[in-house]
């Protein structure tokens, strides 16, 4: 539901550790939104400041149910915590899908590419 084309690796997007093996978290961003993804369910920090855009919807995607959450929209500044919406060990990946509004994204998971 996010475009790949121009899509690359965004490791400054994190502002709290990478980690590794189980506990991986990878950043990824394109036009207009980005994505990180937690393998083992770890609080994140996002420097926002990284982004697009005045504010930024932000949603939880579960790999699972293929199924996207809305979480909070955020000015788009400084640093924010997201916690994965899970019990640590009992379905821990997750991912953080990060959308500038104005790009008008559709809700991960819904099926469609853009709202508009």
């Amino acid at each position: 539901s996010r475009p790949l084309p121009g899509r690359e690796p965004a490791p400054q997007l994190l502002a709290s550790p990478a980690l590794s093996g189980s506990d991986i978290i990878l950043a990824a961003r394109g036009t207009g939104h980005a994505l990180v993804y937690s393998a083992g369910g770890r609080d994140l920090t996002i420097d926002l400041a990284q982004l697009s855009g005045s504010e930024v919807d932000t949603w939880w995607f579960d790999p699972r149910s293929g199924q996207g959450r809305h979480e909070r929209r955020v000015p788009r500044s400084g640093q924010a915590r997201f916690t994965p919406p899970c019990v640590v060990g009992e379905d821990p990946d997750w991912l953080l899908v990060l959308d500038d509004p104005a790009a008008g994204f559709a809700p991960p998971g819904t099926g469609q590419r853009f709202a508009r």
